[in-house]
């Protein structure tokens, strides 16, 4: 079954309709309806054309149109890099944008949002079967069939967010796992296929460092979160250090007493008052979330090629650069727009490959380093 792109790029209450502007190839797949409707043309050189009917002139569409890989550019690592090889980097692409669309529908498609949701989980089992006419799932079954990846991981994401729509809290932090093991580690999973690295000691490395983001993510977009009606971070963290859920939206004063900041149980780079409940809580989930990016690090020396060794040193070390910035800035997430500089998360990077160069790949339970190597004594 496909679904028609309808309506204008923005719908009447103002919400920007991700999908009226997308590739030709992906004209028939929007779960995102609109009331006024839009006419999809060829022009005479064969060129799509998106045009409104209440405005004649077409509106060209481009691969710079693609939501998808537009939002690409806002992660907290290089979704594909360009210096990767060519099929490489299309399947890398096609993992991305699958996640994102199936994100988008259990987060912004109109109508029941559980109903959309079940209806691409039939969608997908179609393109497996080779009946499919949805683009996006088409070109994921590709990527799966051509890297010996598992189809699993694909309904695994469909699973968190048909989770999303129904539970919004998390008890503790190892509720919370059970979670990103269906929202953040079948991504990685799917990404270690792709590089011929999917092994089990492998996918124990990835799902620490894709739970690590997925946390990282959590932190950053707490208010976004909290307007939805959702809150991840679990609640044994919030009570520990006394924070009610309105501190999260910034609509209540902070806690002068409780919980103290040596209480954390991790190292913090930046000392913060202790009045602030909310900034000890970021503090200890950032503190916990680089720990888990640490313990997960040890599988760029396992992967094995340079190319795959680049990449998810890239998504590593664009974590850690991210949780830097949020601690530089003094964990104020919930007022700011925190993002860590293409610089940093560039020097991240080569540290982490640098590190996975000089471990020992026979012990990647952490990283060693070769105790005369000036490089290593500085990467300490």
């Amino acid at each position: 079954m496909a679904y028609r792109i309808v309506g204008n790029a923005t719908t009447a209450d103002g919400r920007h309709n991700l999908l009226a502007h997308l590739l030709p190839r992906f004209k028939n797949i929007s779960f995102f309806s609109q009331a006024n409707k839009t006419s999809v043309t060829k022009s005479p050189q064969s060129s799509t054309s998106v045009r409104d009917a209440s405005d004649e002139k077409p509106a060209v569409v481009t691969p710079n149109n693609d939501p998808f890989m537009t939002k690409a550019g806002k992660e907290n690592f290089n979704v594909a890099s360009k210096i990767l090889p060519k099929a490489i980097r299309e399947h890398l692409i096609n993992v991305y944008r699958y996640c994102r669309y199936i994100d988008d529908i259990g987060d912004l498609s109109d109508g029941n949002r559980l109903d959309n949701l079940q209806r691409a989980e039939a969608e997908l089992k179609e393109s497996f079967l080779g009946k499919g006419n949805n683009p996006i799932f088409n070109d994921i079954v590709r990527t799966i069939q051509a890297t010996n990846g598992r189809e699993e991981n694909l309904f695994n994401l469909v699973k968190a967010n048909i989770v999303d729509q129904h539970k919004h809290r998390y008890d503790s932090f190892e509720e919370l796992c059970d979670y990103c093991k269906l929202s953040a580690d079948p991504v990685g999973r799917l990404v270690l296929s792709v590089f011929g690295a999917y092994t089990e000691q492998c996918v124990r490395y990835s799902d620490k460092v894709c739970t690590s983001l997925q946390i990282v993510e959590h932190i950053q977009d707490i208010a976004e979160d909290y307007a939805t009606g959702r809150i991840y971070l679990p609640q044994e963290d919030l009570q520990r250090f006394h924070v009610t859920e309105e501190m999260l939206a910034g609509k209540a004063k902070t806690s002068t007493s409780g919980a103290k900041f040596f209480d954390i149980g991790y190292k913090a780079k930046t000392s913060l008052p202790l009045d602030n409940g909310v900034k000890r809580l970021l503090s200890f989930e950032c503190g916990r979330a680089r720990s888990l990016m640490l313990e997960g690090s040890p599988l760029v020396s396992l992967l094995p090629t340079l190319f795959a060794k680049i990449a998810i040193a890239g998504f590593i070390g664009g974590g850690l650069a991210q949780l830097e910035a949020i601690e530089k800035h003094n964990y104020d997430v919930i007022r700011n727009e925190i993002k860590a500089s293409k610089a940093k998360i560039a020097l991240c990077s080569a540290k982490i490959l640098i590190k996975s160069y000089f471990a020992k790949s026979s012990q990647a339970k952490q990283l060693e380093f070769r105790p005369k190597s000036s490089i290593a004594r500085w990467l300490r």
